[in-house]
């Protein structure tokens, strides 16, 4: 898509207007696409800035951030960019038409300064949402295909589903493969249960990286990494910390040094 179907598109995202399979399919992209993910973190925080009255309804925000936000929006060294952004703003919706926005590349300058001037006053303090979009990625897991196996064509079928954002019929045939499937167990459990946390499934999935977890798998780890993920993304801090504390107990558990960093973070 180009630029200005993709702003629409992730605009359309931030104001919950998306299927739930479009936003898997754009939650994805933002794992994959560091360009595309600082986009849609532009997006959302240009519209936390463009109006007084947001600051009351901002969604997915921490309360204590919110309040540091609202601090520095208010404060006398920022008003004068405040003002050119309302400025801006008006006139550039005056002199477009057909819902287009080019003015929100206008804004972009402007928003940067925000930005800069938050991240000079004040510590980054990202909240679960956000360090689940920057640390989920699927890119390193295992394929479910195994060459010269009887499972292949259904578990390719699976993987093909899962990629394209098609979770429920990828769940459809790992479900009942996790009891028969002989090759590629850790990899099952993995798709399965990044299935069900795609599709807000929480406890579903929690039980499906526990299985792996409790396992002799070689990538059993990996399934305390995603455990940790899943609970960011509900936003349960410390369930997620307690989860990073385990991966942290051995050097080779998958992610180690990731889990540290997240633990810092949190």
């Amino acid at each position: 898509m180009n630029p200005e179907e993709e702003n629409k598109h992730i605009e359309s995202y931030l104001l919950g207007h998306l299927s739930t399979e479009e936003v898997a399919l754009v939650e994805k992209r933002m794992s994959e696409d560091i360009r595309f993910r600082e986009s849609v973190l532009i997006h959302k925080q240009l519209f936390e800035s463009l109006s007084e009255n947001n600051w009351s309804s901002a969604k997915n925000v921490d309360p204590k951030r919110l309040q540091e936000y609202e601090a520095l929006y208010r404060d006398k060294e920022t008003a004068q960019l405040k003002k050119a952004i309302a400025e801006a703003q008006s006139n550039y919706k005056k002199s477009t038409s057909n819902n287009k926005r080019p003015w929100l590349y206008y804004l972009s300058a402007a928003l940067v300064a925000i930005l800069i001037t938050i991240a000079v006053l004040m510590p980054q303090q990202q909240t679960p949402q956000e360090l689940y979009v920057a640390y989920y990625t699927v890119s390193d897991i295992p394929s479910l295909a195994s060459r010269g196996t009887e499972e292949d064509t259904s578990l390719v079928d699976a993987e093909q589903y899962f990629e394209a954002g098609n979770y429920e019929n990828a769940l459809a045939i790992l479900t009942p493969k996790v009891a028969s499937v002989v090759h590629n167990k850790a990899s099952v459990l993995l798709y399965k249960g990044i299935s069900e946390m795609e599709l807000g499934r929480s406890q579903n999935a929690e039980a499906t990286f526990d299985q792996l977890i409790r396992s002799d798998l070689m990538d059993a780890s990996m399934g305390l990494w995603y455990k940790a993920l899943l609970f960011l993304k509900i936003e349960d801090k410390e369930k997620a910390k307690m989860t990073l504390l385990q991966i942290q107990k051995s050097s080779s558990n998958y992610k180690y040094k990731e889990a540290q960093a997240l633990l810092e973070k949190l």
